[in-house]
């Protein structure tokens, strides 16, 4: 099949599980044989294909750009100077990074922090915020699928609703609508109302939505309340053979480590982590901690851990660059992910592929494809505490949680998803030429 595919990002720059999800799907996509054209705002770098056809679009800047007058993750730093990166992840209720019309420059941010703040969302009767944004790209995008042909639209996540819905109405041909995350995932009780209006639409104006978890599918029932028969689930994956871990002959003994790793937002709850690094440090005083990602609580989570006493013991790595994160697993013992609310949680089966142990909470969706994986209760350091130090002292349960969690990877590929994606694709296709 030919698919029209609409997304925000693509490796090797990423905000997130978004990007990573797209490039695995697509690659597997066209390794069974699919044709797929996937548009994307235009980058300052090149992304990773895995054999689609890349169309980068332009996304102008409204006629009054002031720095952060779109929603974004960064800046980065391209020909002709500063480039807007235009994020996945805005927020409309947590600061830390904001900017006003008034700002003098651009704000330093890494490109890939996923950071947060209101100023990402421009006030004023001509600058109307997310809404803008998310039409200029449905506008380019419209354009540039009218030089292709193709069977059916696939948009992932709300940024892309408009361009699916628009393209969708232009072509006659069927659209799916693929979410990774809703909005009340990402903030809570503070969901940007724009962005539930998106969803909204794109819910209920889909021929097909794909959720990444069962966990996920029930909050999308729950809270837009579509018909069930349209809304199926598509596991995320990964690739065990960039994950597969590699003996370390000769290396040192370290001292037990345990990681954090992605945004560092409310969603992903990193303060919990941190109070639970504190708790372990009482059982295993020479236990150290790895913080890996960025966002708006960064420095709060700084602040704390340094009340906490985890000065030392905590080390603050930033983004790290998405083609090192297996040697990052190789460093580590266990993985914990303390998310709020977690649809998937990529970051967790890509470790659970790389034979680290993994902790979640019971709100995430990769619990579905890791049923050893050890849980806690969303905003509970003390039950993370005690799962992490289970596992330190109990180094026969380590090896077989590792050994658990490398059989379940090897099940969850995106060779898997991509299948599964195929069997929505021609069940829309034979419902819309009937």
């Amino acid at each position: 099949m030919r698919i029209l595919m609409l997304g925000w990002e693509l490796p090797p720059v990423v905000t997130g599980g978004l990007g990573v999800a797209c490039a695995g799907l697509g690659r597997a996509l066209v390794q069974a044989g699919h044709q797929i054209f996937f548009v994307m705002p235009r980058r300052a770098w090149l992304p990773v294909s895995g054999g689609m056809q890349v169309i980068e679009v332009e996304l102008p800047p409204c006629p009054d750009t002031a720095w952060g007058a779109y929603p974004g993750a960064g800046l980065a730093y391209g020909t002709g100077g500063l480039l807007p990166v235009y994020g996945p992840y805005p927020a409309m209720a947590f600061g830390g990074l904001a900017t006003t019309a008034a700002t003098a420059g651009p704000p330093e941010v890494d490109p890939a922090c996923g950071a947060y703040g209101p100023g990402a969302y421009p006030a004023g009767p001509d600058r109307r915020g997310i809404e803008r944004v998310v039409s200029v790209f449905a506008e380019s995008a419209a354009r540039a699928a009218a030089a292709f042909e193709f069977d059916l639209v696939h948009c992932h996540d709300w940024l892309t609703v408009p361009a699916g819905l628009r393209i969708r109405e232009q072509s006659g041909k069927p659209l799916i609508l693929h979410v990774h995350s809703l909005e009340t995932d990402r903030n809570g009780a503070h969901p940007g109302p724009a962005v539930r209006r998106i969803e909204e639409a794109g819910i209920s104006g889909a021929d097909a939505v794909v959720a990444v978890s069962r966990y996920c599918r029930e909050r999308i029932l729950r809270e837009f309340a579509p018909d069930p028969a349209r809304v199926v689930v598509v596991h995320n994956g990964t690739d065990p053979e960039t994950f597969a871990p590699v003996a370390e002959a000769g290396v040192a003994p370290r001292p037990p480590t345990v990681l954090f790793l992605g945004r560092v937002t409310w969603q992903k709850a990193p303060e919990t982590f941190v109070r639970a690094a504190a708790r372990v440090r009482w059982t295993f005083p020479d236990a150290r901690f790895i913080m890996a990602g960025n966002g708006d609580r960064l420095e709060t989570v700084r602040m704390l851990a340094g009340k906490l006493g985890l000065d030392g013991a905590i080390e603050f790595l930033g983004v790290v660059p998405w083609e090192e994160v297996p040697d990052l697993f190789s460093r580590i013992d266990v993985l914990a992910m303390p998310s709020v609310s977690e649809p998937f949680g990529i970051a967790a089966l890509e470790a659970a592929a790389a034979g680290v142990a993994v902790i979640v909470t019971e709100n995430c969706g990769v619990r579905e494809v890791l049923p050893d994986a050890p849980t806690a209760p969303p905003f509970d350091a003390r039950a993370l505490a005690e799962q992490i130090s289970g596992i330190l002292c109990d180094p026969d349960r380590r090896d077989k949680l590792s050994r658990a969690n490398r059989q379940a990877a090897r099940k969850a590929t995106w060779e898997v998803a991509a299948a599964k994606l195929a069997h929505v694709y021609g069940n829309v296709s034979g419902a819309a030429a009937e």
